[in-house]
């Protein structure tokens, strides 16, 4: 099942929110990101 909103929409509403992209990963376990299909996106307000 593709995801409802993609990341760069995520991100865009998080900006749009007042929070700024810090990093993202691909799992809990801080691995690297590598476009998959789950995403971890830390932000700060």
């Amino acid at each position: 099942m593709p995801p409802s909103i993609t990341l760069s929409e995520y991100d865009a509403c998080c900006a749009a929110a007042g929070l700024t992209f810090v990093d993202r990963f691909a799992t809990w376990d801080a691995d690297p990101y590598d476009d998959g299909g789950y995403a971890v996106s830390v932000h700060r307000r």
